[in-house]
């Protein structure tokens, strides 16, 4: 697994790293898998993804729950793409703040890590540019102004999708948070009316997927799946919100958390990005993949932007593939052997 940017640079300055030290948003790029057996029991991570969690807990680095309380002194905070992410990632920072801690705050150039510091001072006061390099800029700073008290509540809010009538939860950073995404409309438009059984929406996102089926259309049992914490989270507060019921909410990178269960239909909005780079790979191992969690005639049924060449690579697995629609740039496909 190749070592992130970011982690290159933090891996360059161990030495800064002396006490014990809270890794705030870690990517799951093997960063811990390079500490030693003393670095190791001075790292905690707060991961907001199954990925890393299980990359952290693989290395033998505790994590401390999402937004779980922590006795560590310092911070290193990677830097999100999402600013109000980040807002809240330092917000927390800021409530277990003590009087010697001190925060690192590491990104990549074309990330916004530049243009973070006129912000951070108005929080934490000074800030010192401690160290660059492999693209990236790790900042610096050793006082808190003033010290908050943090509730991940706080940042639940609800909004009211008037065209399918749901009410989507969100969280900062959380995909379709408040609005429908065109492809998962064009999605909606599109589906087969002979739908049933036991679902999984993959990259569950706000579980705006999740919900529309329950409310709208075929109402099957639905296992929500999403390798993003938060997204997950306020997946199931979707549900709640609009009196809908779920079988299963599942913290999963890929599918493999479904172990051996069998499914009627997957279906997604499959994610090309991670963080700041486009990233095929979750969605071609969905492709890859999904046939070995759906029942003999189950169907796979995704959205994708249309340029990317997805059909090829169903083909090697499912019998059939159709396209079900296309409108506005998107394309709805269907495999099922």
């Amino acid at each position: 697994m190749p070592l992130s940017q970011p982690s290159q640079l933090l891996e360059k300055n161990l030495e800064l790293f002396d006490r014990k030290t809270l890794l705030l948003n870690p990517p799951a790029d093997g960063f811990a898998q390079l500490l030693n057996a003393e670095e190791k029991t001075r790292f905690c991570s707060m991961a907001l993804s199954q990925s890393a969690l299980d990359d952290m807990a693989a290395s033998g680095v505790q994590d401390v729950g999402l937004f779980g309380a922590t006795d560590c002194v310092d911070f290193v905070l990677y830097l999100p793409k999402m600013k109000n992410r980040a807002d809240m990632l330092l917000n927390y920072v800021r409530s277990v703040w003590q009087e010697d801690s001190r925060l690192f705050i590491v990104g990549e150039n074309k990330g916004g890590i530049k243009s973070i510091e006129t912000p951070l001072k108005k929080q934490f006061g000074r800030i010192y540019k401690q160290a660059s390099g492999k693209h990236c800029v790790l900042m610096f700073a050793d006082q808190c102004l003033e010290k908050t008290s943090f509730k991940l509540e706080r940042y639940l809010k609800y909004n009211k999708i008037e065209n399918i009538d749901l009410e989507l939860a969100s969280y900062p950073g959380v995909f379709s948070e408040a609005r429908l995404d065109k492809g998962t409309s064009i999605l909606f438009e599109f589906l087969p009316d002979d739908l049933k059984g036991r679902f999984v929406d993959f990259g569950c996102g706000a579980g705006v997927i999740a919900a529309y089926l329950r409310k709208h259309h075929v109402k099957p049992k639905m296992t929500l799946l999403d390798d993003d914490l938060l997204s997950l989270a306020a997946a199931q507060a979707t549900m709640q919100k609009n009196g809908l019921e779920y079988e299963e909410a599942l913290a999963s990178n890929g599918l493999k958390k479904l172990e051996r269960k069998k499914f009627d239909c997957i279906i997604s909005n499959p994610p090309f990005h991670q963080g700041l780079k486009t990233d095929y790979d979750v969605a071609e191992n969905l492709l890859h993949n999904a046939k070995k969690y759906l029942h003999p005639h189950g169907r796979l049924i995704i959205v994708a932007n249309d340029f990317l060449q997805y059909e090829p690579i169903l083909k090697q697995h499912f019998k059939f593939v159709d396209l079900l629609g296309e409108k506005h740039g998107f394309k709805v496909i269907s495999a099922n052997s």
